[in-house]
């Protein structure tokens, strides 16, 4: 049986805040995953883990999408300059 602070601490777990980290943060998810840690696209609750709500879900899924967007386009304009100059 589980102790009881041991419930209350899992309860209370978070999610770690490296998984809104753009790329590195789906790596981090897999990792807790298979940790049996929180992520978040899921939400803990008495009965166990289910997935989130999908408006989490799909504002992850955009946040990574955009953030990985905006990278490729910084890099691409970043090339642009470069070669500009010299």
């Amino acid at each position: 049986m589980e102790n009881i602070s041991e419930s209350l601490e899992r309860k209370l777990e978070k999610p770690d805040w490296k998984q809104w980290l753009p790329i590195y943060g789906i790596y981090q998810m897999k990792k807790d995953v298979a940790r049996g840690k929180p992520i978040i696209v899921s939400e803990r609750t008495d009965e166990g883990v289910r997935p989130a709500r999908p408006l989490v879900f799909f504002g992850s899924l955009a946040y990574q999408g955009a953030s990985i967007a905006a990278g490729i386009a910084g890099a691409y304009g970043f090339y642009q300059l470069i070669e500009r100059l010299f």
